[in-house]
């Protein structure tokens, strides 16, 4: 169940990381996947849980310097706090 605020980055070697919200049990997740040019899909991989309220924003992705991902989104508590995490670039 996919809700859309959806980003990318490319990658090095020519494929990209895209991430979405997508909608689970009453919860929601940053999930992402590994796409290239040759129509190659990895599978998808959740990388936090989060909210689905509008207050969440959209999750936003950067590549690092040494390959890993870095993934910042809002934590829609009260107050609402800016989050920061770092994932390593699932393989194909």
């Amino acid at each position: 169940a996919p809700a859309g605020r959806v980003d990318v980055v490319l990658l090095d070697d020519g494929d990209a990381l895209v991430s979405w919200l997508e909608r689970t049990r009453g919860l929601a997740e940053i999930r992402a996947r590994r796409v290239g040019p040759d129509g190659y899909r990895g599978g998808s991989v959740t990388l936090t849980p989060t909210s689905d309220a509008r207050a969440s924003g959209f999750p936003q992705l950067e590549l690092a310097d040494d390959g890993r991902v870095v993934l910042a989104w809002t934590d829609a508590s009260d107050p609402p706090q800016v989050r920061v995490g770092t994932t390593a670039v699932p393989s194909r």
